[in-house]
């Protein structure tokens, strides 16, 4: 609101009303592929965290089989 008041005093003329529109739906639309983003990274983040575990338990599981051939 502020932005449409300094632009009417200082430019004397009419707002547009279809520019702040854009700039309202380009927030959004920003707003909206950041937060699908954020979703993902968060995804792949406990991917990475579950890694570790998984090679360890095959490791330890190639271990004992090779400990029960001995």
């Amino acid at each position: 609101m502020f932005d449409i008041a300094l632009s009417g005093m200082l430019n004397a003329a009419r707002f547009d009303l279809g520019f702040y529109a854009g700039r309202f739906y380009g927030l959004c639309a920003a707003s909206f592929v950041l937060a699908v983003l954020l979703i993902d990274n968060v995804a792949l983040q406990g991917q990475l965290a579950r890694l570790p575990r998984k090679k360890l338990r095959r490791q330890a599981a190639s271990e004992r089989s090779h400990h029960t051939e001995r």
